[in-house]
């Protein structure tokens, strides 16, 4: 998150500078941005180049049986805003159960946690091991650079 962090900085420092002039608008006249829009413009930019998917394989039964990691998962996202969690969901319909890949996220305009995807898996996962949790969270990455990093790993 430290990429993310140095663009939040700069955009506080402009903002604080108030000197915008190699900031241009891309409209015809090419006029300067005011404060406001550079520092949107730049968080922007930060939010479309460090997305962090957390791959929380059983966050959907936490959220049902009001788990306090589920909380806690909960509070992470309203924190970090470019934080986006994918975990399994399991749907009973009739007398079958359909497992899905949902990918959800905090809205902070509505205030509530919104799910962005949902992928239909062939079935259930065997385990809960380490490559089943990152194999189902991998389809919603995007971008050139991808890192995955285990939760034991320093």
């Amino acid at each position: 998150m430290l990429g993310f962090k140095e663009l939040v900085v700069r955009s506080s420092s402009l903002s604080r500078e108030g000197s915008l002039s190699r900031h241009k608008a891309s409209t015809s006249d090419s006029q300067p941005l005011d404060t406001q829009a550079a520092q949107n413009a730049l968080l922007a930019t930060a939010a479309m180049k460090f997305t962090y998917v957390v791959a929380a394989q059983e966050y959907g039964k936490q959220k049902i049986n009001k788990e306090d990691r589920a909380w806690g998962i909960s509070w992470l996202m309203r924190t970090y805003k470019g934080l986006r969690i994918a975990y399994v969901d399991e749907v009973k319909v009739g007398s079958e159960i359909h497992y899905f890949s949902v990918l959800v996220k905090y809205d902070p305009i509505i205030q509530e946690e919104v799910e962005i995807y949902r992928v239909r898996l062939p079935g259930p996962f065997i385990g809960e091991g380490k490559p089943e949790n990152q194999n189902h969270a991998i389809i919603f990455t995007r971008g050139d650079a991808l890192q995955t990093i285990d939760m034991n790993q320093v």
